[in-house]
């Protein structure tokens, strides 16, 4: 499905924009799209590394922090959970990775970019109201 996407974006977007789009696509997902074919390999990540990383990836997916049955967790707190399980497991994936392929890494990341999603203004009262 992915490929199907991808395929649709290249005939919209000019080749910087679809480069870009990857780019920011690798950030949202982190580390944990070196678990795909295509960017392992873009990164020369070795066999030893890729079944390395698979396993990380599998552990991360079996310890990852659940509601107890019948609970209603605190959504705030479930948050912060999952973002510590998430920095954790990209940090192990990462610590696989040599200088050399950190920095190809990297490279395929681009510029940082910055989605600001400020919470919506209140809704104004009818006639200026004031």
């Amino acid at each position: 499905m992915e490929q199907e996407i991808d395929g649709k974006l290249k005939s919209i977007l000019s080749s910087g924009q679809f480069a870009r789009y990857q780019e920011i696509s690798l950030q949202q997902q982190g580390p944990m799209a070196l678990g795909r074919p295509d960017v392992a390999e873009k990164v020369d990540l070795s066999d030893a590394q890729r079944q390395q990383i698979r396993g990380i990836l599998m552990e991360s997916r079996e310890s990852m922090p659940r509601p107890e049955p019948g609970a209603h967790p605190d959504p705030e707190a479930m948050r912060k959970r999952m973002e510590a399980h998430r920095k954790q497991t990209d940090e192990k994936i990462l610590a696989v990775l040599n200088r050399t392929q950190l920095s190809k890494w990297n490279a395929l990341l681009g510029q940082p970019f910055k989605l600001n999603l400020a919470p919506p203004s209140p809704p104004r009262p009818p006639g200026g109201g004031g």
